[in-house]
């Protein structure tokens, strides 16, 4: 046996149950010989906002970011972009117009409302080469396809820095924050992914709300109460949104029961969908089935009639028809 992978297979026990009592032990192993141990070590202190990592991640963090004077906009020194990727494009995101010199500045916008917002800019400048400290923390400089080293860079340190660092540091609140860096710094919005899904329970759910309205993603729908998750998850599906095959890992992020709410905005979009539904059933059908208040029955019913024409699809939908009814059944006999 691996006597590094036992130790990090021990080390990762801690996550059931991990408290600040656990931080001593934690940030001893950010010193042991293995590296899985010390990534293991890391993404649980990351779990950790008033870690000494963490307090450590804003500290490098703080000369990077700020906010700029009462001009609608600022400069902000930027990483070279991957080859084919505009400046301040996220990975995999539409071309946007390029907003300066490659490697050499990014312009950033302030949110500006009508009537009113945010006056200022905000800037996000390129970190320094890490030191041993740094790399003892985790920085490492091996970035995603199609993102810049320094971009990853920044990214970690978003990522490992408690979310009180925004308003502290900025003192913005996390909506203000999130629309400022949404189009022009999706490094830092990318970090702010990681940092919800980590401190989830343990850091102001305002800020899984606020990214979530920009990244839609599983594991920010997680870190928010149940609550809150079935009324963004429900506004997000009246938006509009893309069929696409993996949409039942987003419901299952959703905890049940699900509010009837969230039950009619689900089933609504798949009336309106029609045919372009198919994609979706496969995965979406199983968590349906057991998160559909069964007082949807009729909603689900009448969803089959319309699907005369798709009969793979309608043979489905009826089984999520007979999932309900065996659950109403069950609910009226065991109250």
């Amino acid at each position: 046996s691996d006597p590094a992978a036992e130790r990090a297979a021990l080390l990762a026990v801690l996550a059931t149950g991990l408290s600040d009592d656990d931080e001593p032990f934690l940030e001893a192993a950010l010193d042991d010989r293995s590296a899985a141990v010390r990534r293991v070590a890391a993404g649980l202190l990351s779990r950790l906002p008033t870690s000494r990592r963490s307090a450590r991640k804003a500290d490098r963090l703080r000369p990077q970011v700020s906010r700029t004077g009462s001009a609608s906009t600022a400069l902000a020194t930027a990483p070279a972009p991957a080859p084919g990727q505009a400046p301040g494009q996220a990975p995999g995101q539409a071309p946007t117009p390029a907003s300066g010199p490659p490697g050499v500045v990014r312009r950033v916008h302030s949110a500006l409302a009508d009537g009113g917002g945010l006056a200022g800019g905000f800037s996000v400048a390129r970190p320094p080469q890490p030191d041993a400290a740094a790399r003892r923390d985790g920085i490492e400089d091996a970035a995603p396809a199609g993102m810049g080293v320094s971009a990853w860079r920044i990214v970690q340190l978003v990522a490992g820095a408690p979310l009180s660092f925004w308003s502290d540091h900025l003192g913005l609140g996390p909506a203000e924050v999130v629309d400022l860096v949404t189009h022009e710094a999706p490094e830092v919005l990318a970090g702010l992914e990681f940092a919800v899904a980590a401190q989830a329970g343990r850091a102001d759910p305002a800020w899984a709300q606020a990214v979530f309205t920009r990244r839609p993603t599983p594991a920010v729908l997680r870190a928010l109460p149940p609550e809150t998750a079935a009324r963004e998850l429900a506004a997000l599906l009246g938006r509009g949104f893309a069929p696409r095959p993996n949409i039942g890992e987003l419901y299952a992020a959703c905890p049940g029961p699900w509010p009837v709410a969230l039950g009619d905005a689900v089933l609504d979009r798949y009336r309106q969908l029609g045919g372009k539904a198919a994609i979706e059933m496969p995965a979406a059908l199983p968590v349906l089935a057991a998160r559909l208040d069964p007082s949807a029955l009729p909603l689900v019913e009448t969803w089959v009639v319309t699907l005369a024409g798709d009969q793979a699809t309608r043979r489905r939908v009826q089984t999520l028809g007979h999932a309900l009814s065996l659950r109403a059944v069950i609910q009226r006999e065991f109250p």
